[in-house]
């Protein structure tokens, strides 16, 4: 089998599997010259051969004596190769002696560039090809799932003002723990969290364009996947506490929280910029909840307490925000105005403002799917190309 032949059987390996309806088509390399030289430069000619001898899907997991008869090469041969591809974010490790194929997106995309491990002239490569496929429209291919996998998590001293003020209101006015970034964190078991270097952010730097917002560690895994993390040397521990002060000052610099778009127990959160998230940047260029569904929470400007700083404008992430500048003579429609279209609930405007103008009011009552493998059905149903 030649080269050309090698890497097209290995493009249509990733796309292939349970795990491709996890976001619709958007886990299926397109036949493209951008997916060859990302592939190319992700996978050695011999990590490539390799990986199509052993895996005919993704999301399998395969112990090393499958994977030496697969092959025909010793298990000592295959678990060099295979730990030396788990260290560097290209396939995942499972307890002692399985190891996995994934998904391109999302899955291998996070990793590898968390990991941060690989060469960094091939790392700047697969991150060009990343950013064409990107552009392509590879991320908005979520949109053919019907249901996102994503959903953001309003900021957290707004929501307390929102619980605070609701304590008496009517059931459908209250905030459900999995609304509640706070709430939501605490239902995860183990306690375990760990900060780790946001892929996007990284993959965007690599290319040359740097994220406009942030530069700290702020995307966090959460319960085993957090201890996982922390035993490949790869994020920081930290405490619940700390993870919270770390989320609060996420808002500060304008980034949104999201996580997985179901009720369970969160196993990550993501602190998203709308320069560099590729899921935000498709959610605002579609206007379509295809990438991340927006929260139950809309903001309202009390123009009383607003100075018209435009704190706000500056740090809405959708743009959703803008100053409505007066056309009466007495100046009675100078305001800041906030396009529900564009909103997606996040609250940085909120958290930010320092008059308290803005307030967070629940105002959906969308409810996500409760666990994960309701949604993988739910997308797998609705997927509409």
């Amino acid at each position: 089998m030649d080269r050309e032949d090698v890497y097209e059987k290995l493009r249509t390996i990733i796309g292939r599997g349970a795990n491709q309806i996890q976001t619709g088509r958007a886990s299926i390399l397109p036949k493209h010259p951008a997916t060859t030289k990302l592939l190319t430069n992700l996978f050695a000619e011999n990590e490539a051969n390799l990986l199509i001898n052993c895996f005919e899907l993704c999301g399998e997991a395969l112990t090393l004596d499958v994977l030496s008869e697969k092959s025909g090469m010793p298990q000592s041969e295959i678990r060099l190769t295979f730990d030396d591809m788990n260290d560097k974010g290209k396939i995942m490790k499972i307890g002692r002696d399985r190891y996995m194929l994934l998904p391109y997106v999302p899955a291998t995309s996070e990793r590898y560039f968390v990991h941060r491990k690989d060469d960094p002239e091939k790392m700047k490569n697969v991150a060009l090809a990343q950013a064409e496929l990107y552009a392509l429209g590879l991320i908005d291919e979520l949109s053919a799932g019907g249901y996102s996998p994503f959903r953001v998590i309003p900021s957290i001293e707004p929501v307390k003002r929102i619980i605070a003020l609701n304590e008496m209101v009517s059931v459908e006015k209250q905030v459900l723990p999995y609304e509640q970034l706070e709430a939501h964190i605490s239902r995860v078991d183990p306690q375990v969290f760990a900060v780790v270097p946001c892929p996007c952010r990284t993959a965007a730097e690599l290319v040359g364009n740097p994220c406009q917002r942030a530069t700290d560690n702020y995307c966090a895994v959460a319960g085993k996947q957090a201890g996982h993390i922390i035993k490949e040397g790869v994020g920081r521990e930290v405490t619940r506490d700390e993870l919270m002060d770390l989320m609060k000052r996420a808002e500060q610099d304008g980034l949104v929280h999201q996580t997985s778009n179901i009720q369970d127990k969160t196993t990550f959160i993501c602190n998203c910029c709308p320069c560099c998230c590729p899921y935000m940047i498709s959610r605002k260029k579609l206007r379509d909840a295809g990438a991340s569904a927006k929260s139950n929470f809309t903001p309202t400007v009390n123009r009383d307490l607003c100075t018209l700083c435009e704190t706000c404008v500056d740090i809405c992430p959708m743009e959703a925000a803008y100053h409505h500048f007066p056309h009466e003579s007495d100046e009675s429609d100078d305001y800041i105005r906030i396009r529900m279209d564009l909103c997606i609930g996040c609250g940085d405007c909120a958290s930010v403002c320092p008059t308290q103008a803005i307030a967070l009011e629940k105002t959906g009552h969308v409810n996500p799917l409760p666990t994960y493998d309701a949604m993988i059905t739910e997308i797998k149903n609705k997927v509409s190309h």
